[in-house]
């Protein structure tokens, strides 16, 4: 299985007795699953359910905090059959009471905003988010692909939704919870986001999904370690290839000054390093100056081949 689906099988379990979590579950479905029509009799409301466990909670949730009569079919949708919950009577008072409608001009209209009041206490604000990430949610995890680690292809969580008033009070109810996202607009809708893999960990916590946490944690020391030793790679490779190109310089000057007859008026210290630098063309500084007699230093042969450079620099050909 992925890590999204992981995550979505951790947080589908619903257990809450508090009459507040019922009404967010409630409001969370409607908003999640819902439609709005109109037939004969008026305006009517429809709730979408897939699988019977979260059916058989939503139904629950509803009778017992909003007292609704509904009727239950089966429907195909998608490919599929749902469920379908049909809410005819009294839906437009439903839909006010849970602030999908709101009284303009003694007429209802739609409400993009959310109803921040049905989910005002954390536990209500963690079933309503549990909804929409199983709904909507998706999440990409360079899980131990370091080279993956860029802008474009790092760590992202994201919550696709329809309305952007709505997107808009979902960062704000987040932030709350010391959670920092921001949205964007994809095709006509509008995806909320969250870059940073620790941000992303907090989520996770905030939703309850404790495994999901646990296996992130893992991924991001992982791939940071495998980041490390990379970084430490390309600093090595880099000093390598520094150090070839100073050496193909100095062996260059050292051949033009034999050459051109200069060599035997070089200092003997000059000359020494000339000849270890010939005779050891794949060695480092630290390493030439340990062959040196006596032995110097790494600052003190980088100086010698320093005046050996000079000395070719003033050569005319």
């Amino acid at each position: 299985m992925s890590f999204l689906s992981d995550i979505k099988k951790e947080i589908k379990s619903f257990d809450f007795s508090d009459e507040c979590c019922k009404r967010a579950f409630v409001y969370g479905c409607v908003r999640a699953f819902g439609s709005i029509g109109i037939n004969e009799k008026g305006r009517y409301f429809s709730v979408y359910i897939d699988d019977d466990a979260s059916m058989s909670v939503f139904l629950s949730a509803l009778s017992k905090a909003y007292k609704t009569e509904v009727e239950l079919s089966l429907k195909g949708k998608r490919g599929k059959a749902s469920k379908v919950v049909n809410i005819e009577k009294n839906a437009e008072s439903f839909l006010y009471e849970l602030g999908i409608l709101k009284v303009i001009d003694r007429e209802y209209n739609l409400d993009f905003s959310m109803n921040t009041d049905i989910i005002n206490r954390e536990c209500c604000a963690k079933v309503f988010f549990r909804l929409l990430f199983g709904a909507f949610g998706n999440v990409a995890i360079p899980a131990n692909k370091p080279e993956l680690e860029s802008k474009r292809y790092g760590y992202h969580l994201e919550i696709a939704c329809q309305y952007e008033e709505l997107i808009r009070d979902l960062i704000m109810v987040l932030g709350q919870y010391d959670i920092a996202a921001k949205y964007f607009e994809r095709n006509e809708s509008y995806v909320l986001y969250i870059k940073e893999s620790e941000m992303i960990s907090d989520f996770l916590a905030f939703l309850g999904a404790n495994n999901a946490v646990l296996a992130l944690q893992e991924i991001i020391t992982i791939n940071n370690v495998n980041n490390d030793i990379n970084r430490k790679n390309n600093f090595s490779m880099a000093n390598m290839l520094k150090s070839f190109d100073a050496a193909a310089k100095q062996i260059l000057a050292i051949e033009k000054i034999k050459n051109n007859g200069g060599f035997d008026r070089l200092s003997p210290q000059l000359k020494e390093a000339a000849f270890l630098r010939l005779d050891n063309r794949e060695l480092g500084l630290a390493e030439l100056a340990t062959l040196a007699k006596p032995p110097t230093t790494k600052s003190g042969m980088q100086h010698r081949y320093g005046k050996i450079l000079q000395i070719a620099e003033m050569i005319c050909i």
